[in-house]
This record gives structure tokens, C-alpha cells and sequence, in this order.
């Protein structure tokens, strides 16, 4: 076998050294930098995650306060009408009646305290009310009464007729004429 001269030794001794480190970067260096680069970029989705927890579990603490207020005024009021007499009931309830209906701009024709009697161990409290509105403005004043009063209340005998048209006008009314009586209940005095 014939040797080979000594530039073409020294070429072929760079050319193996430099297979060595190919093979080293792309076994050993390469591998280590993508699990580097991957573990980075999973801590700063960690860190990411970590300041989301942390802003919602201060959100969560001032949700559970409301709630307990929530709750703690349930546990006072147990849907009753805060109040111990007829009057500043039936009064309590004609406010709510004026206040929703001047909300969605109805006219308010009449309220009449009905009379209170008991029922059970409760107080029934009524007052019956008349108004006009579009018909938005009906669904929206049934809802607040319904759901907005700190008691809980209900809508009864309610009738809705549509406004006859004005005499020399040929469009349709679109205000409606409601009646209805709303109920709450206050704490019975035995």
C-alpha cells in the first residue's frame, strides 16, 4: 500500500476532525439546544400562567365577598319586604311600581293599595297598578319587579289590552294598556 504525502495527510486530518465535530454538534450540542429552548419557552408559559392564576385568585377573593354579602341579606330577608308595617310595605311597593315604569318612560295612570291579609305566617301586601308603554317597556317593567326588589315579589291578574287608535291617525297603536296587581309577602306577626 502506498502512503500517502503529508499535505494530503494533514487535509484528511482536518476533513476527520471536522466529521468529529459535525457528528458531535449534531448528536450532542444540537439535542441540548433544543431542550433548551423548549424548557425556556415552557417557563415562560409557566410565568405566564402564573401571573393569569394570580390576577383571577384576586378577582375570586372579591367575587367570595359579594357573595357572602349576597348571601348574608338572603339569610336577613328570606324574600320577605323589609318592613313591619302595612302602609310602609304597600308604600315600598308603590315606589318600585313608579320607579320601573318611569325607567322605560310608560305613563303611570294608578296605583291602589289592595288590602293586606294574612296567609300562613306571612303578610300579604298588594298593591294593583295601571300603565301604558310600548310593549319593550312592559316586558322590561315586569322584569325588574320580578327580579331586581331585594324581596321577592310576584305579578298577578295581569291583563294587557293594545290602545285603540286615535281618531283621523290610521297607523296601529303601539302602546299597551297593563293592569296587574304585585304581591309581596312581609314577616306574619306570630
Amino acid at each position: 500500500m502506498r502512503s500517502l504525502s503529508t499535505p494530503v495527510r494533514r487535509i484528511a486530518a482536518i476533513g476527520i476532525l471536522l466529521l468529529l465535530l459535525l457528528f458531535a454538534y449534531v448528536g450532542v450540542a444540537e439535542p441540548l439546544l433544543e431542550s433548551y429552548g423548549e424548557a425556556r419557552a415552557d417557563a415562560d408559559m409557566m410565568r405566564s400562567a402564573i401571573a393569569h392564576a394570580e390576577s383571577v385568585g384576586a378577582t375570586t377573593g372579591d367575587l367570595e365577598k359579594q357573595l357572602a354579602q349576597v348571601k348574608e341579606q338572603a339569610r336577613g330577608a328570606n324574600g320577605f319586604l323589609p318592613t313591619t308595617s302595612d302602609a310602609l310595605a304597600s308604600a315600598s311597593l308603590q315606589n318600585l311600581v313608579k320607579d320601573a315604569i318611569d325607567k322605560v318612560h310608560g305613563d303611570l295612570r294608578s296605583t291602589q293599595i289592595l288590602a293586606a291579609h294574612d296567609e300562613g305566617s306571612a303578610r300579604r301586601i298588594a298593591v294593583r297598578a295601571q300603565f301604558t308603554a310600548d310593549l319593550a317597556g312592559v316586558q322590561r317593567v315586569f322584569y325588574d319587579l320580578e327580579s331586581m326588589a331585594s324581596s321577592i315579589l310576584f305579578l298577578n291578574n295581569v291583563q294587557i289590552t293594545q290602545q285603540a287608535p286615535r281618531p283621523g291617525n290610521a297607523a296601529p297603536a303601539s302602546r299597551l294598556e297593563v293592569q296587574f296587581d304585585l304581591v309581596g309577602y312581609m314577616r306574619g306577626s306570630g
